[in-house]
């Protein structure tokens, strides 16, 4: 999914346990490094969890529990 721009690669996340946590991590931190490898910026677009009310250390505004909006 290309930003307006055309540029951008939207990313949406299932799960943000050990290893949904971690992606959401090195996507972020590692933004500059992923951009030069892949010729593109990822951006989270979503992450899909099955509580939105629990503080999980992101953004509360890319959590959804509506999984299938994420891959619509």
């Amino acid at each position: 999914m290309a930003d307006e721009e055309g540029t951008a690669i939207g990313v949406a996340v299932l799960g943000l346990g050990n290893v949904g946590s971690q992606v959401v991590r090195i996507i972020e931190e590692g933004a500059a490094d992923l951009t030069a490898r892949i010729g593109a910026p990822l951006v989270v677009r979503g992450i899909g969890v099955r509580r939105v009310d629990a503080d999980r250390g992101v953004s509360a505004e890319l959590l959804t529990d509506n999984i299938e909006a994420l891959v619509s």
